[in-house]
């Protein structure tokens, strides 16, 4: 794996883009058209670093999901779009989701609308897709809300092989091509190679406690929470919890 840390030339580049797209929208908006995005998270919504912590254990699935699911109750960093995703949509702009997050998985990034994006009616949808083609996810899209001629679309993501999947698709819609825009999501790292290693040691290491605990990440100096039972600590929560709320129910049902 390659030098992570991006250099202020890699930061400034990545800002200007999100700038860039930021007035294409509004410039469209201005002219009367709708516009809807197509959302990737890992890199775009939230940090790059999960995706990085993936190559980092040579795409070990089983490694990778025991360090998502001992941070599940940390939220992800906000990414470099986040912003524009929450100045759009108090502009009218609507928006889907399409992830590989699914399952278990997709907790931690519910876990992120909660904190950070607030109103759940910011995505009209989520499409958590697993490891399958984006493609037919697009397309579907594409269909749905491309028809209106006062439309534009614009995937942001980070991945190459997904703005090529939905380049595909464009080909395919020559009467839409004009409206239909792909936009390559560069990252923006805040940590090096070896801050990273650090950070994946840390939260796998074994640990005697139970209960989730505080953890400090050298690359950000902010805590973390790592959850050493994972989901299963998470699933006796939620059972208490309905138990109290079914216990309170029954008391104010009762007066």
């Amino acid at each position: 794996m390659a030098r992570l840390k991006s250099t202020k030339k890699e930061i400034l580049k990545a800002q200007q883009r999100v700038f860039t797209t930021e007035q294409e929208i509004r410039n469209l908006l201005n002219d009367g058209f709708h516009v809807h995005l197509i959302l990737d998270v890992d890199g775009v919504l939230v940090s790059s670093r999960s995706d990085d912590v993936f190559e980092l254990l040579g795409r070990d699935l089983r490694n990778y999901f025991e360090y998502e699911e001992r941070l599940c109750m940390q939220p992800f960093e906000p990414g470099p779009w986040l912003s524009l995703v929450k100045k759009t949509f108090e502009w009218g702009v609507t928006q889907e989701i399409v992830t590989a997050r699914s399952g278990r998985s997709a907790l931690r990034f519910n876990l992120f609308l909660l904190t950070w994006i607030k109103q759940w009616d910011l995505v009209g949808q989520v499409f958590s897709i697993g490891h399958q083609s984006k493609f037919e996810s697009y397309r579907i899209m594409v269909e749905r809300v491309g028809e209106d001629p006062h439309t534009h679309i614009f995937l942001i993501d980070d991945s190459e092989r997904n703005i090529a999947a939905f380049n595909e698709v464009v080909e395919q819609k020559e009467h839409m091509r004009s409206r239909l825009h792909a936009v390559h999501a560069l990252p923006v790292r805040t940590y090096t190679k070896k801050e990273l290693e650090a950070h994946v040691r840390a939260v796998l290491s074994p640990s005697e406690l139970c209960e989730p605990f505080s953890l400090l990440d050298e690359a950000t100096g902010e805590s973390l929470i790592v959850v050493p039972e994972g989901f299963n600590w998470v699933q006796r929560g939620v059972s208490r919890m309905q138990k109290s709320v079914r216990h309170k129910a029954v008391q104010n049902g009762s007066k």
